[in-house]
């Protein structure tokens, strides 16, 4: 496909370059700067078997046709117009979607192509061959131009591509290296809290130690501030007791010596009573018996 849309432009190009109106002269032409085999040789041929001609008269309807000494310097025997037509189909082709399979196709087919309009055309240019031959040269120039281009263009998208690889690594590069960073400061963050939370439950151990310590402290304390106090009441009842035990006592004496005092005044007042009354006693026992 790719050929085919090149013949196609191709065709527009040759048709743009040479549609341009050619000045002829009496005389014939031979083309000594593209030489071909075929053409070459056919056009011996040609005048050898054909007899001359004499040459056509020119009608009355046709003007006269002014005969062009100097073909490549005066304005009469140069067409401007067919270069420009050549140079904007060039335009065409290279601002196209099918540059590069324009380009792909080989700068040396186009030479062969284009050396075959020559030789075609070579029949029609008589004195204006120089035209012919500066317009062919300028879109092959163009062409070449074109190749370079596209060359240059390429090596600038393999540069590009090349650089957009690097910048993709790079940037991979830079990616891998923030997940790493990443992971490295999780992983140190994940270190951090492991040791704080190692820490906070040995702080939390030393604290509950450090709790239920006092509170056993507390407690044994307690208890024997607990055993001091029933001690100390155990110590007030024994010497209360005791005291009671001595105040018993003391009244115990102190009644039993009254007792005796009575005892011993109740003995004295009876015998003091029976003193008086003794012999009268005897007198009643003896004569009893």
């Amino acid at each position: 496909m790719s050929k085919s849309c090149a013949s196609g432009i191709l065709a527009a190009l040759a048709y743009a370059g040479f549609s341009a109106d050619h000045a002829y002269a009496d005389g014939p032409f031979n083309f000594s700067p593209f030489s071909s085999s075929s053409s070459a040789a056919s056009t011996p041929q040609q005048t050898a078997s054909e007899p001359a001609k004499p040459p056509a008269q020119p009608s009355a309807a046709e003007p006269t046709r002014v005969r062009n000494d100097n073909p490549r310097t005066t304005s009469a025997g140069f067409d401007p117009e067919a270069l420009e037509r050549g140079v904007k189909a060039l335009r065409e082709i290279t601002s196209s979607s099918h540059a590069k399979k324009v380009v792909k196709f080989g700068f040396f087919s186009f030479s062969i192509l284009f050396v075959s309009l020559v030789a075609v055309e070579r029949l029609k240019l008589e004195e204006n061959w120089g035209c012919g031959f500066i317009r062919i040269y300028g879109i092959l120039l163009v062409f070449e131009v074109i190749k370079k281009q596209e060359e240059s263009r390429q090596q600038e998208l393999t540069a590009k591509a090349a650089e957009f690889k690097a910048m993709q690594a790079q940037a991979e590069a830079e990616k891998q290296r923030v997940v790493y960073d990443e992971q490295k400061k999780l992983a140190q963050q994940q270190a951090q809290i492991k040791s704080q939370m190692a820490r906070y439950e040995d702080e939390l151990a030393r604290k509950r130690m450090q709790a239920e310590n006092e509170h056993q402290r507390a407690r044994n304390q307690e208890l024997v501030k607990m055993q001091e106090e029933s001690a100390m009441r155990q110590e007030a009842a024994r010497r209360a007791t005791e005291e009671q035990i001595q105040a018993q006592r003391r009244q115990t004496e102190r009644e039993k010596a009254e007792i005796e005092r009575e005892t011993i005044r109740v003995r004295a007042l009876a015998e003091a009573e029976e003193e008086p009354m003794k012999p009268s006693l005897q007198r009643m026992l003896t004569e009893e018996c």
